[in-house]
């Protein structure tokens, strides 16, 4: 629950109000496990819903947050086999299972049951899909990559140094995705938050929509990367086209920061 709780009062500081843990005359909101019989006026309560376990189906009672954590780390472990990282944090594996864990239990509405597979054979762990926090920030540490190539070009004086963005027109955005990310998340961002914050002050659970857009921008970001590409060459004419693509994949960075760090979710460097 502790997770959620910080959540929330992320999102609700992000929404411009002031969280304090005294009571006062102003609205409450109030995260339980429990129906409470001495609501206040002024105080709307969110209940979490139940912890299940997948294969059960019924209340998980035997396995506490420190066999969750191992299972997880194993599983994430077990992901990354194949893969060679240098220079790594030395957290680096803390960082990713404690992304994975916030964000599967994030990404579902706080009212709602959540369902946990406990089973450590990685075949039959669904928690362990391209969806989760893995995902995501391997997705950050991806755009952090541009942002450095771009730069260390810029120093070798490869590429012209940026302008400023309002000097530049983004009219060479041409393609579906440069748009879709523009105007469906990007611009979207604030009114997401702003939204988010009200509905929690009313009660409603609303962190799992900050989740469902994270992983959505990830998702639509993956498959331009894929079709596009953004590091272009120095020739003359291809240089707007170049810097344009470059503030774009600078802008997702930062939304996707300031969606992590709503959510109390660490970054690495790299993946």
């Amino acid at each position: 629950m502790m997770i959620f709780k910080k959540a929330v009062e992320n999102c609700l500081k992000a929404g411009g109000y002031e969280v304090r843990n005294e009571d006062g005359d102003e609205k409450i909101v109030h995260i339980s496990t429990k129906n409470e019989n001495n609501k206040k006026t002024n105080q709307n309560i969110i209940i979490c819903g139940a912890v299940l376990n997948s294969e059960t189906g019924t209340k998980e009672k035997n396995i506490n947050k420190n066999d969750y954590y191992r299972i997880r780390l194993n599983n994430i472990k077990k992901l990354s086999i194949d893969k060679t990282l240098d220079n790594v944090e030395e957290n680096h594996w803390e960082i990713l299972t404690h992304a994975n864990i916030k964000l599967n239990l994030l990404q579902v509405k706080m009212t709602q049951s959540i369902s946990l597979n406990l089973n450590e054979n990685l075949d039959n762990n669904r928690e362990t899909g391209n969806k989760g926090g893995t995902f995501v920030l391997y997705n950050v540490s991806r755009l952090a990559a541009i942002k450095a190539k771009y730069f260390q070009r810029v120093n070798d004086n490869f590429y012209p140094k940026l302008p400023p963005v309002d000097e530049l027109s983004f009219k060479e955005l041409t393609e579906f995705e440069e748009w879709s990310l523009l105007f469906n998340y990007l611009l979207e961002y604030p009114s997401l938050i702003e939204k988010s914050a009200r509905d929690l002050i009313d009660g409603k659970p609303a962190i799992h929509n900050i989740c469902n857009y994270l992983f959505n921008l990830c998702s639509l970001f993956s498959v331009y990367y894929r079709r596009v590409r953004i590091l272009l060459d120095s020739k003359e004419h291809l240089i707007p086209l170049l810097q344009s693509r470059f503030f774009l994949c600078q802008a997702i960075e930062q939304v996707l920061r300031n969606c992590l760090n709503l959510l109390n979710v660490e970054t690495v460097n790299a993946m």
